[in-house]
Parts: C-alpha cells; structure tokens; sequence
C-alpha cells in the first residue's frame, strides 16, 4: 500500500471513531465484491461534513501546490510526463497561453495509471481506429505495456469534453485482473458526479446472480500525455465464454434508436436491434432466423392475455424468464432511466432460450434523468424498458420476480450501501484530480439534475434515493 493511501486511511478512521464518540456516526464493515476496485477496509462518513472533505484534501494534496491564476485566466491543458515511480506521478496545470505552470497535482491517488500514445495522432472518431501503445503503471511502480488501437465510443456521451474509449489490444490479454480479450472499454462517466453509478449498476448485476456482470476497474487515464480523468476500465459486451456466452450459432442483439449499424433489421412492430454478435458479416440464414425468432416471439407475446400468458404455447416458451426477471430488478433497483437493452440467445435451437442482459449504462439512474426538481428524487415508481409494460400484465411473471426479490431483499441494502462506502473511499483522491480537470460539481450536465455542490453530498444524496427505492419495491412486490 502506498504512504498516501495509507495515511488517507488512517486519516479517515480517526474521523470516524470521532464521530462515533459525538453519535453522529459508526464504522460499518464491508464487503468486496468480484467487480470491486477498492482496497480499503473503512467506509466514509455517512454525512458529508467540511471536516470530511478537509481531510480527504490534506491526504490527496502531498506534494501539491495551491492553485493560482495568472492574468489570462483562459483554457488550460493537464500535462503528465512519464516518471520512473508511481509516487512521482504529477500533472501540471498549465496555462495553454503562457505555458505558466498555475498548480500541480500528486496523481498518487492509490488507483493504477493507463498512459495511452498515439504519437499525438488525435483520437476523433467513433468509426476509425488510432495505433498506438498503452502501459498500466500499477501501484507498485510495475508497469505492463500493450499494443492497442484506441477509437471514440458511445452516443450522446461521444459529445462530451470528456470521452469515452474503445480498446482494441494486437492479442488478448488480462489487464489488471480481469479475464483476457482483446475488447476493452474506458468509461468517462462525465455527467455522474458520483462516478460510481455505472460500477452500482455491476454490482446489483453481481447480486442479482445475473448470468454474466461486467467486470472493471477504476484507474487515472493519460493520453498523449495530458490527463483527462478518473475512468473505468471496463469489459465489453462481447460474445466469449468470460463475457456473453454464445456459439458460432447464437446472437447477441441491441436494441438501438440511432441508426449507425449495418447489421440491423427491424420487427413488424417497430423495434429496430443491431447485431453486436456476429459483428462483421452474417449469412442470410442468421439474419433470418433472428428476425423471425424475433418477430415470433412479439406476436406471441402482443396477442390476447390467454394466448400471450399460456404456459406451454405463450411467450414463456420464448425466454428464459428468471434472467428477464432478475434484469427488470436490476434496472428497478437503481431506476435506470437510459439503459442500453441487451438480448442474446446460445444458438439456433430450441433448446435455448432469450436472455436479456448484461446491465450496461447506468449514468441516469438513482433519481436523475430528464427531472429537474429537488433532489434526492422524491418520486419512485417502476422503469418498463422494452417487453416489460406487456410482461407485467402477466400474474406468473410479477411471481417469478417476487420470487427473485424475496431471495436478496433481505441483504441488498446493506450490500450495495457498503459497497458504495468502500468504492467512495477508493476513488477519494481521484474524484479530487479528477473535478479539478472537469469543473462540473456546480453544472447541470444534459439531464443530470440539480447540482448538490460537492462529490460527498451527490454521493449521499445517491444513497438515499437508493434506500427509499428499495422500500419502494419491497412495498410494492409485497401485493404480487
């Protein structure tokens, strides 16, 4: 463990066992889960206080300066060279007129570093690919170098100031523990003030027992060397044994709005899907299949409640309906307003079934997304993604999910609030270097919501829309 790291927790328990002797707080323990980043055994005060975040200030800025502003106050760039040891690791504000350097920041943030070249070849498109290189310098001043290609990724996210990745590596390839493939992904998470909506998103997938979660890990991101954030490395969604497993034979299907896909097609009602399995070329026969699999499956499930919800011919016979019931859970639990909406089926036969999922994108959720009143969100109800207005009119399908929600509703609060307090310790000095780049605490980014004004208070304001939610369910499922 590195001093800073250190020193920020011993920091942080002396905070809360002061708190304790006032009542005004309480060491909880915590869990780890398989797509946890963190390495702290403390969780932060409940509260967000001045104190709190002086304390957190003081341990991430060790060899920082105060920030100072020179006479053009104007655009400033965040350059980072490449040292020998991960404690020497710096970025400099730099004034892009003058080139005054205004104030320096320790990157010792206790989070690994992903440096990315691409010789200044700017990465400006969502389409092409970029060569280049990639080292991982970990906490330990080990480094891991790569051969990459690196292309912008996302829809409405592409057009922040802070980007999102896609990786592709020249072999596949573990990076920091996870299992290997060539496909990564960098997630900028720029409008979620927490950071950690997406990595919520993970682990209520993990809870739910989800056939496949996505795996990642939080680290600084360096490219050319400028730093431009905080960002999770993330798996893709992407056919493999370690992610979506489907054969030769199988598919993996998005549902999609924005048509920028050559492999597509559209239902007779309407829904239009994208192919990200197979994603180069497929055989008329596939396409085919799928199509009418998928058109099948609608009609069956849009008829009349008597031939929709017969349990031999209905449209049970389609899906695999507790993986569609633990996915609609999953998305009710963080009320997620804007998620993409995966469905993948093993083969061609009809021994396997649909299946929705993996959870992905999750940055408005837990009350933001297109609301602009008092927050924490005071309203709560169910989000019905596509399928779902139909599948809850079916008496069987509100008891598989009865069924699922009895099985965890007894340990997922305390689950997800520990692993929320632990993720938050974690990310405590990065979330610092990484909003002073990104100036956003006091902005209303698209439909992100009121701004609480600091990480702490976004991040408690989270917790307890998530907390009122889950009573909200409990409330609800109880009459199914």
């Amino acid at each position: 463990m590195n001093k800073h790291l250190k020193a920020r927790k011993i920091t942080i328990l002396l905070f809360s066992l002061l708190l304790v002797s006032c009542g005004e707080s309480e060491i909880v323990p915590t869990t780890s889960g398989t797509t946890s980043s963190s390495t702290s055994d403390v969780t932060p005060p409940s509260e967000p206080t001045t104190t709190q975040q002086s304390t957190s200030s003081t341990a991430s800025t060790t060899s920082s300066s105060e920030p100072h502003v020179c006479l053009h106050d104007g655009e400033k760039h965040y350059s980072c060279d490449e040292v020998e040891n991960y404690e020497d690791y710096k970025v400099e504000v730099v004034c892009d007129l003058c080139n005054e350097v205004l104030q320096t920041l320790s990157l010792n943030t206790g989070l690994p570093i992903i440096s990315i070249n691409t010789n200044n070849e700017p990465i400006a498109s969502k389409e092409t690919y970029v060569s280049g290189g990639m080292k991982i310098i970990n906490t330990d001043s080990s480094v891991n170098e790569y051969e990459m290609e690196i292309k912008g990724r996302g829809n409405a996210t592409w057009n922040y100031p802070k980007k999102p990745y896609k990786l592709k590596l020249s072999a596949k390839k573990s990076l920091l523990g996870m299992n290997k493939n060539k496909s990564w992904a960098l997630l900028a998470n720029y409008s979620d003030k927490t950071l950690l909506r997406n990595a919520i998103a993970f682990k209520t997938s993990e809870l739910l027992g989800m056939e496949y979660t996505i795996d990642y890990r939080f680290v600084d991101l360096i490219i050319n060397g400028e730093y431009v954030g905080n960002y999770m490395l993330t798996e893709t969604v992407k056919e493999g044994i370690d992610r979506v497993n489907v054969s030769d034979d199988g598919f993996i299907l998005e549902y999609s709005q924005y048509d920028d896909e050559e492999l597509k097609f559209t239902t007779d009602c309407g829904h239009s899907f994208n192919f990200k399995f197979p994603d180069d070329e497929i055989s008329d026969e596939q396409m085919n299949y799928t199509k009418n699999l998928m058109n099948e499956f609608e009609s069956v499930l849009y008829a009349d409640d008597e031939t929709a919800f017969d349990p031999t011919t209905g449209y049970r016979n389609y899906i695999d309906i507790h993986e569609w019931a633990k996915w609609f859970l999953a998305q009710n639990i963080i009320v997620n307003q804007d998620t993409n909406r995966y469905i993948y089926k093993y083969d061609n036969t009809d021994g396997s079934k649909l299946k929705y999922g993996p959870m992905w994108d999750a940055e408005w959720s837990l009350g933001v997304g297109w609301y602009n009143g008092e927050r924490p969100n005071p309203n709560h109800s169910l989000v019905n993604h596509l399928y779902y207005s139909r599948l809850i009119n079916d008496p069987y399908f509100k008891s598989i999910v009865k069924e699922e929600w009895d099985a965890i509703k007894g340990s997922i609060e305390t689950n997800l609030m520990n692993f929320i307090d632990q993720e938050a310790v974690s990310l405590s000095v990065s979330q610092e270097v990484n909003f002073t780049r990104w100036d956003i605490m006091n902005s209303v980014i698209s439909v992100g919501g009121i701004p609480m004004g600091s990480y702490w208070k976004e991040l408690k304001c989270d917790k307890d829309y998530l907390s009122a939610q889950l009573q909200y369910l409990t409330d609800l499922i109880a009459t199914w």
